[in-house]
């Protein structure tokens, strides 16, 4: 057992694919982009809590600076 996943809650173990992420274990089927589902096990960015991938990451930051313009 390595540890818990921090989205799923449930045991990893080494045939599960393990993942890192900022020092939270995931299984690597759960390291996945919250709105297209996209793997995010080499290249993710967080927003309050969630995983992103950089492509929809980065229109979450456009719409946000957007609106704060308006």
């Amino acid at each position: 057992m390595l540890g818990i996943c921090r989205k799923c809650g449930e045991t990893i173990t080494s045939l599960d694919d393990p993942c890192d992420i900022l020092g939270q274990i995931y299984h690597g089927s759960c390291a996945v982009c919250v709105l297209c589902g996209q793997s995010v096990k080499n290249k993710h960015f967080f927003i309050k809590d969630q995983l992103y991938c950089e492509e929809d990451f980065l229109v979450k930051i456009v719409l946000f600076l957007y609106i704060k313009q308006k």
